[in-house]
């Protein structure tokens, strides 16, 4: 293993804890990002369906 690949497994590790970190002291916030991201995502694929009806049916 060389340098490069052994500190950017090092830097890997630290930027993981800290992002556990992060969710932890932040956990309410984080669900509430996910719930959001969760709620938007179901809101594009349901325009996508009824952009997709509307144009079966005109066929």
């Amino acid at each position: 293993m060389d340098k490069t690949g052994l500190i950017t497994l090092i830097v890997g590790i630290i930027l993981l804890a800290l992002g556990i970190l992060g969710i932890w002291f932040n956990l309410d916030l984080f669900i509430q990002f996910v719930l959001g991201g969760f709620g938007l995502v179901l809101a594009l694929c349901g325009l996508g369906a009824i952009l997709l009806g509307i144009l079966m049916l005109k066929e």
